[in-house]
């Protein structure tokens, strides 16, 4: 396991670890230690971590969109986060001087991350060749979920993709259409949504494609929201097959409820 020093600063420092077991089995977490007030570790999706150092995206974007989150060693949502702490680390790496950064640990890492996505790893979790369709897919949500979850149009906006159709809405229509779910939200008191995740498929948790009126072989993925100070809902259905997310469509709160304890 080796930490590298990357940012220190007045209000925080910045450390990678890279926790490397063999050549196929890597894991990176990220490490922001602030002054006398605890730290963070999340363990990043690769490329937020390339962005970051490369000074696209700036470090309060890796630990909003991390698969997941330690607050002084106790496992959290990103909501439950001091608005404080992500004020604070809301900078880019380019805004910083040469002397709160280690220019060489930065290379150091970048190089490490660049030359293990060419081979084809993933330096953030277990042997890529033997990870599930499941992790795959959870990669590719994770973003768009924690966007969702946000009640910000504005930060769920630049992970869609304009060529595609999201409940046979376009991008903009969509949009429109969750800006006004977010008021329904807003307008009870909520400030952010909580949400569940139920995979489906022929061989886990069949009965549920039975009970929604769906082929037996369908694969899917079904993102429950609800509100923080509410129980108003909202309910996505994702159809994936071969860890691709091929179709987004609205369903009734009380229909997966109903189909989850059914079995």
């Amino acid at each position: 396991m080796k930490r590298y020093n990357i940012i220190s600063c007045k209000d925080f420092s910045l450390s990678c670890e890279m926790n490397i077991r063999n050549r196929f089995n890597k894991e990176l977490s990220i490490f922001i230690f602030f002054n006398s007030r605890g730290y963070i570790k999340s363990i990043p999706f690769t490329n937020d971590i390339c962005e970051f150092l490369a000074g696209v995206i700036n470090l309060s974007e890796i630990v909003v969109r991390s698969k997941s989150i330690l607050f002084n060693n106790v496992s959290t949502d990103i909501h439950e986060l001091p608005d404080f702490l992500l004020k604070s680390i809301d900078i880019n790496i380019n805004n910083l001087s040469n002397n709160n950064k280690n220019l060489s640990n930065i290379n150091l890492v970048l190089n490490l991350l660049v030359a293990d996505a060419r081979n084809g790893h993933d330096a953030r979790h277990i042997n890529p060749y033997k990870e599930s369709k499941r992790n795959l897919i959870d990669d590719k949500i994770s973003p768009v979920i924690h966007a969702i979850s946000s009640l910000d149009v504005s930060l769920l906006h630049p992970l869609l993709k304009e060529d595609m159709t999201y409940m046979r809405m376009n991008i903009y229509r969509f949009l429109n259409y969750m800006n006004n779910k977010y008021d329904e939200f807003r307008k009870e008191g909520n400030t952010y949504l909580k949400f569940d995740k139920i995979y489906f498929n022929s061989n886990n948790n069949n009965h549920i494609a039975q009970d929604l009126g769906l082929k037996k072989d369908f694969e899917g993925v079904i993102v429950l929201f609800h509100g923080n100070k509410t129980k108003k809902q909202l309910s996505f259905l994702l159809r994936t097959k071969e860890s691709k997310v091929l179709s987004i469509s609205t369903i009734p709160s009380k229909k997966i409820k109903q189909s989850i304890k059914s079995k």
